[in-house]
């Protein structure tokens, strides 16, 4: 049995890609259910299963009400975040070395994130250009190269998928896209939930919950706060059959994802995490030549949103937690 605080891989496993391309099923599902395990609609609402997803499924609903409401969520249709890293150092670059100097904590811009609908998705680096404006002063992060926390940000966040082969890694893109709203991620069509148990994360009690995405792949443990009902953290990994695939092809334990989330604050009358911290390896696409690709590395984000058409506003965000 898996001891608290480890991943918990499903005990189901992917069917055989090959077999189920020849096979009439694939004929009947779609392309992207090719390459998910299969959801069956649960026949039996009596047993321990059942009860166990109901009892995840009442999780969920409570954190919903504690974010705004169902209504107010299901008003969400479209999501814009402008992405600021938490760094302290400031990297120079000279021509046979790398100097990197602690400057202390700063907030820097690095992306734009838009999504809208279930099939909309952009991605854009920001850009910093300094002013020439007196009236308008440039701000201290213009002079600060974070070139650590850039990498793991693109590691982490942007990047994680490069070991998958081209069409699964395809797929948990499009998971990525599709479950961007906090409802679809866990009560979208193909999710099967799972109570787990109550533990201790972070010096905090709470509910936790299996999320098996069989549509889109992305399988992970959900960790609700007891007190206060909210998301408090994730940890995702890959399915049995894709550890084994893992193993098999870079002789290294599957990569595990841990984000954590915090500053819960509201906007536009819905309460939602500005800060995350992400943990996972640093660089799972790497084929185990070297050390550092089993090393695991952090990043944390600040997000400014907005939703339904409004633009995040410009500010930097403040530190405090």
């Amino acid at each position: 049995m898996p001891q608290k605080g480890e991943f918990r891989a499903p005990l189901t496993a992917l069917p055989d890609l090959n077999a189920l391309a020849d096979s009439a099923l694939a004929q009947k599902i779609t392309e992207r259910e090719t390459f998910a395990r299969i959801y069956f609609d649960d026949a039996d609402t009596t047993d321990a299963q059942s009860r166990r997803r109901r009892r995840a499924e009442a999780i969920v609903e409570r954190a919903i009400r504690a974010m705004g409401g169902r209504q107010a969520l299901l008003a969400l249709k479209e999501f814009r975040a402008r992405v600021w890293l938490e760094a302290w150092e400031h990297v120079e670059q000279r021509l046979y070395e790398r100097i990197i100097h602690n400057v202390g904590s700063y907030l820097y811009p690095i992306a734009t994130w838009h999504y809208r609908g279930f099939d909309f998705y952009t991605n854009k680096s920001i850009a910093i250009k300094p002013s020439f404006d007196l009236d308008k002063p440039n701000p201290i992060y213009l002079t600060r190269n974070p070139a650590i926390r850039r990498d793991h940000f693109y590691r982490l966040f942007e990047h994680r998928w490069l070991f998958f082969d081209a069409r699964r890694r395809q797929l948990r893109q499009q998971g990525e896209v599709a479950r961007w709203h906090f409802i679809a991620r866990f009560l979208g069509h193909g999710t099967v939930l799972d109570y787990i148990g109550a533990e201790s994360f972070d010096r905090r009690m709470v509910e936790v919950i299996r999320v098996d995405d069989r549509r889109y792949g992305h399988y992970f443990e959900a960790f609700f706060s007891q007190k206060t009902g909210l998301l408090v953290a994730t940890r995702e990994g890959l399915v049995s059959a894709e550890q084994q695939r893992y193993n098999h092809r870079y002789q290294m334990q599957p990569p595990v994802w841990t984000t954590t989330y915090t500053k819960y604050r509201p906007i536009q009358n819905l309460l939602f995490p500005h800060r995350l911290t992400r943990s996972g390896p640093s660089c799972p696409h790497c084929l185990g030549q070297s050390r550092r690709s089993n090393r695991t590395v952090e990043v944390t984000i600040q997000l400014q949103m907005a939703f339904n058409g409004k633009e995040p506003i410009l500010e930097v965000p403040d530190l405090e937690y």
